[in-house]
């Protein structure tokens, strides 16, 4: 039997990104391995990750717990190392698919002394650093991505963007995939259900915002919050779903401008397609993005999006079109945003949403799906 290996530095990654992928493989009769970090799992609550660990047992994939730490400099990542390259050297993998840069980087230079000859190496890079507008410390990852793509025998992107920078690496295999899959469907086709916001506590008269997204620095909630404020409009709220190390200085903020009742914090939600089917804009402000999945299953909903401008976003926000996009710290402009979406003509807001619709099916699961299980088969 055929074996692959699968890493990523955090099982988030493996439940919300990989698990088409994974039985992509097995259709091709592939032994599955998934080796990441179950204890500290990234943008999933500890006990999903413990469920993900016996669904993959349960359904024949070997799963194996690597403490890596997405501070690339951290000494944790130096046993990460030691224990991967063991992995591999023992594990006679015929394939090899690492993701995120933590493991994308400990992964293929691991590979070089442990694998065996004939094993090809995938990386998808979910967003390189070094995108156009990057601050330019981000640079730094541009000769290691370069430098490692020489170890890579298929280079995936998510954008664009990133397509032709690995392009231009002129080292290995390139192939651009739009994202990792969005059921647009479901979320399409979810009924709206008006007991959904008495449940989240937000009241049915306002006009509600929402973003998704781990709470850091890179989501960038901030701005929308600083938005808000700038605006002094009480009907005007706003739901952030996620975790985060930023809540409580999100918190913090939210209290000092008084805006406690109006800023809404629903943590890990399994239910974000209902949510999605009771908000007006779908907010995603972040510096950085290799596509967004997030922003994607807003648009499959429905909505109108505010972005910003950045990276993997400029696949599909356009202004005027899919809504308004403005620089990351462009507080003014995001409270016109939201301000020319509150005030738009109903007709105009459907007009937006239904061409949102449209331009998702672009990024939908079957796409995607059939793209990867092509070149898992084509390896």
């Amino acid at each position: 039997m055929k074996k692959a290996l699968m890493v990523t530095s955090v099982a988030s990654m493996i439940k919300q990104f990989n698990i088409p992928n994974i039985k992509n493989l097995k259709k091709l009769g592939y032994e599955v391995t998934v080796a990441t970090n179950f204890n500290i799992p990234g943008t999933i609550p500890l006990k999903e990750s413990k469920e993900l660990f016996n669904d993959l047992y349960k359904s024949d994939v070997i799963p194996i717990n690597i403490e890596f730490d997405r501070n690339p400099i951290s000494k944790k990542n130096f046993k990460a190392f030691k224990e991967l390259k063991t992995i591999i050297k023992n594990g006679d993998f015929d394939l090899i698919h690492c993701q995120s840069p933590v493991g994308g980087v400990l992964t293929r230079l691991a590979s070089r002394s442990a694998m065996k000859e004939t094993t090809k190496i995938i990386y998808t890079a979910h967003g390189f650093h070094f995108y156009e507008s990057a601050p330019k410390k981000n640079w730094i990852f541009y000769p290691i991505e370069k430098k490692l793509s020489r170890y890579t025998d298929l280079l995936i992107t998510i954008n664009e963007q990133d397509y032709n920078k690995a392009l231009a690496f002129n080292t290995c295999q390139v192939e651009y995939v739009p994202g990792i899959g969005v059921d647009t469907e479901k979320f399409n086709m979810t009924s709206f259900n008006k007991k959904k916001r008495e449940e989240l506590g937000i009241p049915n008269s306002v006009f509600l915002i929402v973003s998704v997204g781990e709470l850091n620095e890179n989501k960038n909630h901030k701005v929308i919050i600083e938005a808000m404020h700038k605006l002094g409009k009480p009907d005007i709220h706003y739901a952030i779903i996620g975790i985060g190390q930023l809540k409580d200085e999100l918190a913090n903020l939210t209290d000092s401008y008084g805006l406690s009742k109006q800023v809404h914090f629903l943590g890990y939600r399994n239910d974000i397609n209902e949510i999605y089917k009771t908000t007006n804009i779908f907010a995603f402000p972040s510096k950085r993005e290799g596509l967004g999945l997030a922003a994607v299953e807003a648009m499959a909903a429905g909505l109108p999006l505010l972005t910003s401008n950045k990276h993997g976003i400029n696949d599909y926000s356009i202004f005027g079109e899919t809504g308004f996009k403005y620089e990351p710290d462009d507080i003014i402009g995001f409270s016109e945003g939201i301000l020319k979406l509150y005030t738009l003509d109903k007709s105009e807001v459907f007009k937006i949403g239904q061409n949102n619709v449209i331009k998702s099916k672009k990024f939908d699961q079957e796409i995607v799906n059939q793209k990867m299980y092509d070149i898992y088969r084509e390896m």
